[in-house]
């Protein structure tokens, strides 16, 4: 449990290694070098592991990818797979460079963690104290002081049209004690330490804390404490600018899938969220922090995954904290410990983490400690963390994962059917209400939706609910089964069971408090019913709805007799929205309507009401 005090103390029986010894003891024992099997008894899994590795790279689209495999703390395969450039023809190999994304986040937290070593943070001080005196800059421009930062987040948390405005959201600043370890354990949001919820931009605030404490820059504080003693030459940051050169020139290219199903070029962020940023007054140029940003190969990994079992570069007290859960403050385990996500698989600790760039790159890094193994993954495009919802917590999502784990572990994981499910009350414009059920299924889930779904079973406070999967409606574009059944649902936990052969998945959501949302009134709606819109960016407004509690609003537009063309997210207090130019076609006729609900996204809504439908048509 995170709740002891690592400040101001350095464990007994620490020894703070320098550079060279540092250097030494890496290469007396090994230096991890590109082996295909460096035990007789691992030829057999790792014969496995590269066909299935191969078969799982094709699957999910992705053009290269570079893995490590470590057993006691020696590299026993490193590969490349497919393509680091395809246009070139240029291999990928176990030496190529990628954006390794999130999977910087533990390397901030041995930063870190080697700080509260050296007395000088403690993890429970204040962000506020500890920023009061920073320079932040927001696209260019300086903002002095914590406070004058947190009054920028707050206003671009209300900004609709800030792409991932939800990482701005709900950060209260000036009103709540938020701490390092809140930001280092994904818990600063809400009422800091009651829950988790995944932020890579609050997470990269911590760069600046490292910065304050230390007096030295973020990236300075990696070559220093890691990249350099550990002789780690092809990342980014470098030892020297010629290493960084080299390592920018020869990283691999990211792609994504066009519509045809075919690999383009891509880039992070894309054109049209750099677009957006820059509308915004926000500087779209990626930069490395705590949250992202390092450039790496999978040997490069496996040298700082070496020291980490070492204990050469943070103390063996330090890493057991960061590999333990995080205890919120109702005493429930949370699924992140200190930079690292940390879960149990039939008692057995698994520690990990993944990195993700929309439609670009992402990675992977899985250690079991108990077992010495750790699998190591980058890749040129998302497909090894866009389709699995790792941010979720849970890693067995990964079919990648659940492979490597089978091969090389004693623990014997079943095939995951990634699932997310919800319960909602509704209160239904015939002033009814009903229960409605949604069953998302992940894309880690590769069969045929629906008909490779053998049973949906609902488990409520009172038992099953009397409903099978063919009482579902599916939605295909969405991967949803959804179901409204009369008559509220009852105060509790819902589980929802998925089954596709010897495969399974399961979910849980809770009804904690059941509140009448009123109805939208449509007669405060404009566009009224009926009307002919001359604009191609009209603009949707309506009524709030009164309640003690805040209210997210969600606008929905379906072809008048078909399907959705377009719908915003939960949105609290929102009013109105204007629609893009270029989703509402001449001439067409649709339809429209507004949610209220008490929650910012499907899973967290809890209690909702929706307006009747009304038609507008678009002129020619």
């Amino acid at each position: 449990m995170i709740k002891q005090n690592l400040c101001n103390r350095l464990p007994d029986g620490v020894v703070r290694l320098g550079f060279l010894m540092i250097v030494y003891i890496l290469s007396f024992f090994a230096s991890p070098s590109a082996t295909m099997a460096a035990e007789p008894a691992a030829k057999g899994p790792i014969q496995t592991f590269t066909q299935e590795i191969e078969r799982l790279r094709i699957e999910f689209k992705i053009p290269g990818l570079s893995v490590a495999v470590l057993q006691r703390q020696q590299v026993v395969f490193a590969n490349g797979f497919g393509y680091a450039d395809i246009k070139d023809k240029i291999p990928a190999i176990a030496n190529t460079p990628y954006n390794i994304a999130s999977c910087t986040k533990p390397f901030a937290a041995v930063v870190l963690m080697k700080l509260v070593e050296e007395d000088q943070l403690c993890l429970d001080d204040e962000m506020a104290k500890i920023l009061n005196d920073t320079v932040f800059s927001f696209h260019g421009d300086p903002i002095h002081g914590y406070a004058n930062a947190c009054e920028k987040i707050t206003e671009m948390g209300k900004k609709k049209s800030i792409p991932f405005a939800f990482l701005f959201q709900d950060y209260r600043c000036y009103t709540e004690r938020i701490t390092v370890r809140h930001h280092l354990t994904h818990t600063s949001q809400g009422v800091p330490g009651d829950a988790y919820r995944y932020n890579g931009f609050l997470y990269g605030l911590l760069s600046h804390v490292a910065e304050a404490v230390s007096g030295k820059g973020f990236a300075d504080l990696l070559v220093e404490n890691i990249i350099a003693p550990l002789e780690m030459t092809r990342t980014v940051p470098s030892i020297s600018d010629s290493h960084r050169d080299q390592v920018l020139a020869e990283r691999a290219k990211y792609y994504r899938v066009d519509k045809r199903g075919n690999f383009v070029l891509s880039q992070w962020p894309p054109k049209e969220i750099v677009k957006a940023l820059e509308a915004s007054g926000l500087d779209p140029t990626p930069k490395l922090n705590a949250g992202g940003g390092m450039i790496s190969t999978v040997l490069d990994l496996a040298k700082f995954d070496i020291a980490m079992d070492r204990n050469l570069i943070v103390s063996d007290a330090s890493k057991e904290t960061m590999f333990t859960s995080t205890i919120s403050n109702s005493g429930q385990p949370l699924p992140y410990g200190l930079g690292w996500f940390v879960q149990e698989y039939e008692g057995v600790k698994i520690v990990w983490h993944y990195g993700w760039a929309p439609k670009a790159y992402s990675s992977l890094i899985l250690k079991v400690p108990k077992e010495e193994i750790t699998l190591i993954l980058l890749a040129n495009s998302d497909g090894a963390s866009a389709p699995f919802k790792l941010g979720e917590g849970n890693v067995l999502n990964s079919p990648f994962a659940v492979m490597f784990i089978n091969l090389f572990t004693k623990l014997k994981v079943e095939a995951n059917i990634p699932t997310t499910g919800a319960i909602q009350n509704v209160y239904e414009p015939d002033k009814s209400l009903k229960t409605q059920i949604d069953i998302s299924i992940g894309k880690g889930f590769t069969g045929n939706l629906p008909d490779d779904i053998d049973t949906i079973t609902v488990t409520g406070p009172k038992g099953n609910l009397p409903i099978e999967k063919d009482d579902f409606i599916y939605l295909p574009k969405i991967r949803d089964f959804w179901i409204k059944i009369h008559g509220s649902p009852d105060i509790g936990t819902y589980t929802f069971t998925v089954t596709s052969g010897n495969m399974s998945g399961s979910a849980k959501d809770t009804q904690s408090v059941l509140r009448m949302i009123p109805l939208p009134d449509t007669s405060t709606f404009s566009p009224s019913q009926g009307e002919k819109l001359s604009s191609n960016t009209p603009t949707f407004s309506w009524g709030a709805v009164k309640m003690e509690v805040p209210v997210y609003y969600r606008l929905e537009i379906n072809k008048l007799y078909g399907s959705r063309v377009y719908a915003t997210g939960y949105v609290k207090g929102m009013l109105f929205h204007t629609v893009p130019y270029g989703v509402l076609k001449p001439g067409q006729a649709y339809r429209w309507r507004v949610r209220a609900a008490d929650g910012d996204n499907w899973i967290k809504v809890e209690n909702r009401s929706h307006s009747k439908w009304l038609s507008f048509t678009m002129a020619k």
